[in-house]
């Protein structure tokens, strides 16, 4: 088993030399895998930017093309979002174990806003 620090090191190492981090820092990211409650939300914005989390987005609707929530096909695909259940896979996500696709209406009802 390796050392934690070790571990650490090279997922440092990983998320700031990978092309779709765009300018989010390994201590924004380790911040978000921490996140025992909703993260920082500054830094859940600065993540969505990425290109990982558009392309994140784009597989989750591709394999289920509705909300998975109320089960909605929107007029409209970009009004679905990929909701973190989890951000400990943070770059290495699976969009059927990590998330859930939501229409907008459902992702402000997970985060208790509608």
């Amino acid at each position: 088993m390796k050392p934690i620090h070790q571990v650490i090191n090279e997922w440092n190492a990983k998320v700031e030399s990978s092309p779709f981090s765009q300018g989010l820092k390994a201590s924004e990211a380790m911040e978000l895998v921490r996140a025992t409650r909703a993260p920082d939300t500054k830094l859940q914005a600065k993540y969505h930017k990425t290109a990982h989390f558009a392309k994140l987005k784009q597989t989750a609707i591709a394999i289920h093309g509705r909300c998975q929530v109320c089960h909605n096909v929107p007029l409209e695909m970009s009004t679905l979002t990929f909701h973190h259940v989890t951000y400990r896979n943070l770059f290495e996500e699976d969009v059927i174990r990590d998330g859930l696709l939501v229409c907008r209406r459902c992702h402000r009802r997970l985060h208790g806003k509608g």
